[in-house]
């Protein structure tokens, strides 16, 4: 593990943790966070399931390709995972049980098939999903068959079914506007 992920766990109680911020950091895949911490003092740190009260998780260009093992966390509410290497595998936030999740983003991944979506209509909760600048997003109707995949979404890029902007947008969200201008216009 980098000297610079370890750090970013090395935290006195990660019970008393709401938010990680693991952006940047190379993590090659979600069991990297879940490897036990050596006994030895200079390399302690906390593993990601250590994390109980975590309420977001943000592993943005991290160069992530895998999310197996993801842990349950069962207050988070939101996991951003832009600009990593993802094109499937996400069945394995599904069987974490996340059923507090609220806001997923995964723009800027390597989606190319909605199909592997299927498995995140398990999480109930979810309302607000992330596919700008994945190859999915490039296709006509993309945000409709999202839709149809996972009912329970009020916005797919930022936008609702009717294509207007939600009124609560993040700030990769407004970032990307012209994006969205542009998508809206192929639909």
């Amino acid at each position: 593990m980098e000297p610079e992920l370890m750090q970013q766990l090395r935290v006195d109680d990660p019970m008393e943790e709401p938010e990680l911020n693991l952006d940047g950091l190379e993590i090659s895949s979600i069991q990297v966070l879940l490897e036990p911490p050596l006994d030895d003092e200079d390399n302690f740190y906390s593993p990601l399931d250590h994390f109980q009260n975590l309420v977001k998780l943000s592993m943005s260009s991290s160069q992530c390709t895998s999310l197996e093992g993801f842990p349950n966390l069962p207050l988070l509410r939101s996991v951003m995972l832009a600009d990593n290497h993802l094109s499937e595998g996400f069945e394995a936030l599904a069987e974490a049980d996340l059923q507090n999740l609220v806001r997923l983003d995964l723009s800027g991944n390597k989606i190319s098939n909605l199909d592997v979506l299927k498995p995140l209509v398990a999480l109930g909760n979810l309302q607000h999903l992330s596919l700008a600048e994945n190859e999915v997003a490039g296709q006509n109707g993309y945000r409709d068959t999202v839709f149809e995949i996972l009912p329970q979404l009020i916005t797919v890029d930022g936008l609702d079914r009717m294509l207007h902007p939600a009124a609560t947008r993040s700030s990769r969200t407004r970032k990307t506007a012209p994006l969205l201008l542009e998508a809206r216009a192929r639909q």
